[in-house]
């Protein structure tokens, strides 16, 4: 057994296969299929976000926690998020419109963004965490998690 995988938690990696398989699923019925709204789609859509999103809370939270500087944002984990939603994010963009300002103002001001939503989704939650856990340090506050809470509601009510 290697160090990676000795660092493994097991519950998280099924919470996150069961994810990736369930999307797999959607797509296919809905996007190969041409399957639309099935019965099948609506439940997978019912819990498949949730638990992408829980568990990426989980592992940013333990990451966040460890960090020690907005320096830190701009670190190997980030960069993970932010690299292919902009290259490949607006590789797509230019594959399907024309190069211009607009497609590209259009790739960052569209909701979905070609699928790549999440990756940007999640480096906002992380930074929005970052700074919340930089505000909990720097003022001594109690209650870290109202801090996060409210901090998330905010940042959740201007990306939405």
């Amino acid at each position: 057994m290697n160090a990676q995988s000795a660092n493994r938690i097991l519950w998280l990696d099924i919470v996150k296969a069961v994810g990736i398989i369930s999307v797999v699923v959607s797509h296919v019925n809905f996007f190969v299929f041409d399957m639309g709204e099935t019965i099948v789609n609506q439940i997978i859509s019912t819990y498949f976000m949730p638990l992408f999103f829980m568990a990426s809370g989980y592992v940013s939270y333990k990451y966040v926690k460890q960090t020690v500087s907005l320096k830190d944002l701009v670190s190997k984990k980030h960069l993970t998020l932010l690299v292919p939603f902009l290259v490949f994010g607006l590789l797509l963009t230019f594959a399907t419109k024309d190069v211009s300002v607009e497609s590209i103002a259009s790739f960052f001001t569209s909701g979905m963004n070609h699928g790549y939503w999440f990756l940007l989704t999640l480096f906002i939650f992380r930074f929005s965490l970052l700074v919340s856990r930089r505000l909990v340090q720097s003022f001594s506050i109690k209650n870290e998690y109202l801090v996060y809470a409210v901090l998330l509601l905010v940042v959740g009510g201007v990306c939405a």
